[in-house]
C-alpha cells in the first residue's frame, strides 16, 4: 500500500525564521521555483505557518510596509502534518475534509522530512492510485460506455 512517504517531497518551498519580514519573504518567493515560505520558529524547529504569493500581495495591496511589518503577522497556520508512513488513502481523504494551506510531512520521529503543496498532494496521490491501476475496478471495465457526441 502507498504511503506519504512514496510521494516525491521535493516541492518548492523557502524557510525563513519567525523574525522574518515581508521584505525577506519576497526575496525568498522571487526565485519562481518557491511556490512558499515556511516559517519557523528556529533553526530546525518546527514550522509555525505558511506564507504564500497571494497572502504577500494583499499585505501589500493593503499599505503594509515591507521592511517592518513580520510575516508571522500574515501567515497562514492552518498546516496539516502527516506521517510519512500515513496510507495515502487515509491520508487523502484527511486532506480533502480539511483544506490545509500547506501538508509538512514528518518522519517517524516528528521531524520536517518535506512539504506538499495541497494541490500537488491530491496530483501525485491520483497518479499513485492510477498506477496502482485502480481504475480498473471501475463501472467502465463493466459497462460500455461511449462519448454521446461522438
Amino acid at each position: 500500500m502507498a504511503t506519504v512517504g512514496d510521494l516525491d517531497l521535493r516541492d518548492e518551498y523557502a524557510f525563513l525564521p519567525q523574525s522574518a519580514v515581508l521584505s525577506d519573504v519576497s526575496k525568498a518567493l522571487i526565485p519562481v521555483k518557491n511556490s512558499a515560505v515556511l516559517l519557523r520558529k528556529k533553526k530546525n524547529g518546527p514550522v509555525l505557518g505558511i506564507v504564500k504569493v497571494n497572502h504577500l500581495l494583499r499585505a501589500l495591496k493593503s499599505g503594509k510596509d515591507p521592511s517592518k511589518v513580520l510575516a508571522t503577522s500574515i501567515m497562514d497556520e492552518n498546516l496539516l502534518r502527516i506521517k510519512s508512513t500515513t496510507p495515502l488513502e487515509k491520508s487523502q481523504s484527511i486532506v480533502l475534509e480539511r483544506q490545509p494551506a500547506g501538508i509538512i510531512v514528518l518522519d517517524e520521529n516528528n521531524l520536517f522530512l518535506g512539504y506538499l503543496s495541497p494541490n500537488d498532494y491530491i496530483s501525485y496521490a491520483q497518479e499513485e492510485f492510477d498506477d496502482n491501476s485502480m481504475l480498473s475496478d471501475t463501472i467502465g471495465s463493466d459497462v460500455n460506455l461511449r462519448d454521446e457526441y461522438a
